[in-house]
């Protein structure tokens, strides 16, 4: 890629949008050019908001339409976007909020495999790894609370003892895929947020030495 790839994961309610936006914002007052992205903003939002229509449950579409399925189409439109930015001759550096779609589709040799697994297969063939990978971690209960509050189709279709449990088994598969990997950096998501953007950009800065800002002295980008 002709840019810095930089991927924000977590649970649902982390607070990956959020970070993403911050770190975006200090990296453009930096002098880089910077963007935030979603690899996938069409497609599956599409698909989603015809079947809920239908069924009038949030979330149903991922009943209806099988894993397999959904794979593929997040898959086209990935790579799209991809093929999109790298295009691209004026981005050094994009932040994507959340770059797998769901945690048994990350890449990479460190994963567990398991036998049999077609959306795994799937995306370790046609989707690459981010170049920076930062996972938020959160507690349970805080994140519940996050969703609730701004009316995510979580909270609108779980009560909140399934919420829970779906956060629960969600931060499961997390630990499952990163908690081994050493080239995921991990972060406290109930830090402040200029603690946790401050920490993203000095790793970004880092790996990008070629971009350090005309403004900014060496210390300051450390």
């Amino acid at each position: 890629m002709p840019f810095l790839s930089v991927a924000i994961e977590g649970i649902d309610g982390c607070g990956k949008t959020t970070l993403s936006h911050a770190v975006t914002q200090q990296l453009v007052l930096d002098g880089l050019r910077a963007r935030h992205e979603k690899l996938v903003t069409h497609l599956i939002t599409v698909l989603k908001a015809h079947i809920d229509s239908v069924t009038g449950v949030p979330g149903s579409y991922q009943e209806v339409v099988r894993d397999d399925e959904r794979g593929e189409l997040y898959a086209i439109e990935a790579n799209l976007t991809l093929a999109r930015l790298d295009a691209s001759a004026d981005i050094d550096v994009v932040v994507f909020d959340r770059w797998f779609p769901i945690i048994a589709c990350q890449t990479g040799p460190a994963v567990p495999w398991k036998p049999g697994d077609p959306i795994g297969a799937l995306f370790r063939r046609t989707l690459r790894s981010p170049d920076l990978t930062f996972w938020l971690e959160i507690p349970v209960q805080l994140a519940a609370e996050r969703l609730t509050l701004r009316g995510d189709w979580m909270a609108q279709r779980y009560s909140p003892p399934q919420l829970a449990t779906e956060l629960a088994r969600l931060k499961e598969r997390y630990e499952t895929r990163f908690g081994q990997r050493s080239d995921v950096v991990r972060l406290d998501g109930s830090a402040r947020l200029e603690i946790l953007a401050a920490a993203v950009r000095r790793r970004i800065v880092r790996a990008l030495p070629q971009y350090i800002p005309r403004t900014a002295t060496p210390h300051q980008c450390a």
